[in-house]
Order: structure tokens, then C-alpha cells, then sequence
């Protein structure tokens, strides 16, 4: 077993301290999300302000397609790439894919293709603003 340097200590224990604490703080931060969602929901409002901050909260639906490993991401490929549409998704940059579906900018062909594998997933975002910066 090797001896460890009171500097090597110091650092893991202030890494491993910090990390705990970010932690906890990324569970009160979900918590409070969580709470700001129902809020919204329930006194429908999008956008929560005090003297200082604006909070707007973006609840919405967006579509998603099979994830890299997924077997369905082969056909995926290969609907898109059959496609006339193709030049433009060569690099088969999925969320632009995606936002193309969306806007239905893709071919009514590739569209309607698809439609089968384009799953609606709900979507929130909650942005802060600060108003004096």
C-alpha cells in the first residue's frame, strides 16, 4: 500500500466533500423544479418574476426518435438515406431530423416514413433571467 501525502488527502477530501454537496443541491434543485412546474401548472403561468428575475417555464412536446443503440435506428438510417431528403441528413444529425419532422419541412414521403418511429415526448424548460444585467 502506497502513503499518501497530506496535499493528495486534502484534495481527495475536498473533491469528495464538494461532490456531496453538488449532490444534495441537485436533488433541492429538482425538488424545486418540480414545485415551480406544479405552480405553473396550476395558476397558469409561464412566466414567474420578483424585483429582480424573470423564471419562464416552457412546457411543450417534442419528437424523438430511437436512440443510437436502439434496433430501429438502423431503419431509421436507411428510411432517411432512401430518402430524396437525404443530402441534407447525410451526417444523420438526429435533432435537426427531428425539428425538420416537427416543422414538417421532409418530404411528405420521408414524413408519413417516419411517422412510426417519431415518438412525443413531453418537454420543460425553466430559463432565469436576471433583469439587471
Amino acid at each position: 500500500m502506497t502513503s499518501t501525502s497530506p496535499t493528495q488527502q486534502s484534495l481527495v477530501q475536498d473533491y469528495v466533500k464538494l461532490k456531496n454537496q453538488k449532490d444534495g443541491l441537485d436533488q433541492k434543485i429538482a425538488d424545486l423544479e418540480s414545485q415551480i412546474l406544479d405552480f405553473s401548472k396550476k395558476n397558469k403561468l409561464h412566466r414567474l418574476k420578483t424585483a429582480t428575475h424573470y423564471l419562464y417555464v416552457i412546457q411543450k412536446t417534442k419528437t424523438v426518435f430511437p436512440k443510437k443503440s436502439s434496433p430501429e435506428r438502423y431503419l431509421l438510417e436507411k428510411l432517411v438515406e432512401s430518402s430524396p431528403d437525404h443530402d441534407k441528413y447525410l451526417d444523420l444529425d438526429i435533432v435537426s431530423l427531428a425539428t425538420a419532422y416537427d416543422k414538417k419541412k421532409l418530404s411528405k414521403t420521408l414524413q408519413n416514413n417516419l411517422k412510426p418511429l417519431a415518438q412525443k415526448k413531453p418537454f420543460t424548460k425553466i430559463s432565469l433571467f436576471n433583469l439587471f444585467k
